[in-house]
């Protein structure tokens, strides 16, 4: 049945679902404007969704069992410190999330396998929609941090050169477990 509304379009049935219907991200960034965006992005596709501006926030967060986290959108920032924190953890508590990281950092500071394993994508010179669709295909494939672990192969989602600084191995090769997650 379609219903027309002056200004609005016509609907047809109900409510079309979106990508990220009832989907919980935490988007972990220090720079709020750019958490805001992401934040917004995120939302337009149906995403519920918290900001945390330090690792202590973000761990708060994930700590919420009544409400848990489905995707940790997270900046690696100009240091990377607290993003390879927060994914040690992940790794450790809450392997069942899906990891998308953005940003640049430095080259001097790279993103290495120890660190960093279990992310599902790396989004270099970010945008908020770049961001967004890679946090909705980790979500779709089922790229949580244990499923990458487990199947110990590199996630198609990143570029070649992510994908080296990562896990030493190109996309949808297999890497060594260098780590104990």
């Amino acid at each position: 049945m379609a219903a027309s509304q002056k200004g609005r379009g016509t609907r047809i049935g109900s409510a079309s679902r979106q990508p990220l219907d009832a989907r919980r991200v935490l988007v972990v960034d220090a720079d709020a404007p750019s958490a805001l965006l992401i934040r917004q992005a995120f939302e337009t596709l149906g995403a519920r969704v918290e900001i945390a501006e330090t690792r202590d926030e973000a761990l708060d967060v994930l700590g919420n069992a009544s409400s848990p986290v489905d995707l940790v959108a997270m900046s690696i920032g100009a240091s990377g410190f607290a993003s390879r924190a927060i994914l040690t953890i992940l790794r450790r508590h809450h392997a069942r999330i899906a990891v998308v990281l953005y940003g640049q950092p430095p080259p001097e500071r790279t993103p290495k396998a120890a660190e960093l394993a279990g992310a599902a994508a790396f989004v270099p010179l970010s945008t908020s929609a770049a961001i967004t669709a890679a946090g909705a295909r980790a979500l779709s494939q089922a790229m949580t941090v244990r499923a990458i672990l487990d199947a110990r192969v590199v996630p198609t989602l990143l570029d070649h050169g992510a994908a080296h600084a990562i896990y030493g191995a190109d996309p949808g090769d297999p890497f060594p477990l260098t780590f104990r997650p």
